[in-house]
């Protein structure tokens, strides 16, 4: 889940999502459902 919370904290601060460049609940919560912890 940490390697996932990285690519995501990426993502954000290459494309300007200034939303996403700090680490934050939001954040843990994408990595989350990404890697299958929490189903949607």
């Amino acid at each position: 889940m940490l390697h996932t919370t990285f690519l995501l904290l990426h993502y954000a601060q290459n494309n300007n999502k200034r939303k996403y460049q700090n680490l934050s609940n939001c954040i843990l919560t994408m990595a989350a459902i990404e890697n299958g912890l929490i189903h949607v």
